[in-house]
């Protein structure tokens, strides 16, 4: 792990800047005295949304394609919101070389994470990994989680816009398969139509129904609907852009990486809902 002065600020390479999300951590990192951009990462080093980095940032700040050496060595950690092609060459290229990484990618499956999980450990760094970083989305969750034991009935429908590369997203995947462990004994799995297309029921998570919607005007938002007869209960947790729900979770994410070895997942797996009130 990088050894440096406790009063000199974190240095972070920052992967899919260029994006929506990336753009707001930057920028959120330019209020920040303990953390300091040293490399963004992007596939595209003369894209506009790059140029447009580079008329504010340090000019001492490194831009790559990849976690190379030079990257490396001017570098702490790890902030990867990228696509789920290139975030795993990201993420294990910064954790050899002994990087503590937050993970924003969505989309990354379980085999990943496992082989993510052995090389943090292997390495001594580090690693968060979460569907969602934002305060509301974290209460949503634990909310939904207290309803189902008293409400088995349930579905859930999520919204993003066509250009979201997973569907249905890492948060409605968590909640359903959470959902499947914590909802009340009794309570009845999905039941398929005997007519109609069964596709229209949504995918089977867990026995829990999830529907992906992807149309233009989201940015993301979820519904957690419990059915009781007679009447409805629903959860619902909009994100109303990509920047401000997210960028203050990654950050208390990303100290919090400093502080343990090996991977969680969620960022509730790393601080207490006090933190981020």
């Amino acid at each position: 792990m990088t050894v440096r002065n406790a009063k000199s600020p974190l240095r972070v390479a920052v992967a899919g800047a260029s994006g929506t999300v990336g753009r707001g951590i930057v920028s959120a990192i330019r209020d920040c005295n303990d953390i300091r951009v040293g490399a963004v990462i992007t596939r595209d080093p003369e894209s506009d949304a790059i140029r447009a980095l580079r008329s504010f940032l340090p000019a001492d700040v490194l831009v790559s394609t990849c976690m190379d050496d030079a990257v490396a060595s001017v570098t702490d950690a790890l902030i990867d919101y990228t696509h789920p092609s290139s975030a795993p060459r990201n993420v294990l290229d910064a954790v050899r070389r002994r990087k503590a990484v937050v993970i924003g990618t969505s989309g990354l499956t379980d085999k990943l994470l496992g082989e993510i999980a052995l090389e943090a450990e292997a390495f001594g760094v580090g690693v968060v990994a979460a569907s969602n970083f934002s305060l509301t989305a974290i209460l949503m969750r634990k909310a939904v989680l207290d309803v189902a034991r008293y409400l088995g009935s349930v579905e859930i429908i999520e919204y993003a816009n066509p250009k979201k590369a997973d569907a249905p997203s890492a948060t409605a995947l968590d909640i359903a398969h959470a959902l499947g462990s914590a909802r009340r004994n009794d309570a009845e799995p999905d039941r398929r139509t005997d007519a109609g297309l069964n596709p229209a029921r949504g995918a089977a998570v867990a026995e829990i129904p999830v529907h992906a919607l992807r149309l233009d005007s989201y940015y993301h938002s979820i519904e957690v609907i419990f059915g009781e007869k007679a009447e409805r209960l629903t959860l619902r947790h909009d994100a109303i852009n990509g920047v401000e729900p997210y960028a203050r979770g990654t950050l208390l994410a990303l100290r919090a990486a400093l502080s343990f070895k090996g991977l969680k997942c969620g960022l509730d797996e790393v601080l207490s809902l006090d933190d981020l009130v």
